[in-house]
């Protein structure tokens, strides 16, 4: 059985890191190179994703379906840059039950992404390949 009181420290303790990590400190990112028929496939949800543009062509979030019988919507409280922690909330349905979401991506050159997050209060670390 989960402490409560490790839950609220381990949550305190991802979101502080997050909102240090996603610090700019002045220095200049680059936007994903990333066309409107990008797709991205993830594990461990084992989703084919599409991004979501604004008018702008700035990544704001990540759609589609996932072997686990669901849908994802990611969305990303700033537009995705490379080589930077981007934050973001998620829901969707796995097994067609729904859930809910947070974490953090860090995008590598376009290419692969590492994600760290939660699904309710379970921990998940997962990673991305554009293709």
């Amino acid at each position: 059985m989960l402490n409560p009181t490790k839950v609220l420290f381990l949550v305190a303790i991802f979101v502080l890191a997050s909102a240090v990590l996603g610090q700019t400190g002045g220095i200049q990112y680059a936007n994903p190179d990333w066309k409107t028929n990008t797709t991205i496939f993830s594990i461990p949800h084992y989703g084919i994703w599409s991004p979501v543009f604004t008018s702008k062509g700035e990544v704001v979030g990540l759609r589609g379906f996932n072997l686990l019988l669901g849908y994802t919507w990611r969305n990303y409280l700033e537009p995705v840059k490379v080589h930077r922690f981007n934050t973001f909330w998620e829901w969707g349905f796995l097994f067609f039950f729904p859930y809910v979401g947070f974490g953090t991506d860090y995008l590598f050159d376009d290419n692969a992404l590492l994600t760290v997050g939660m699904i309710y209060l379970t921990p998940y670390l997962g990673f991305g390949i554009k293709f």
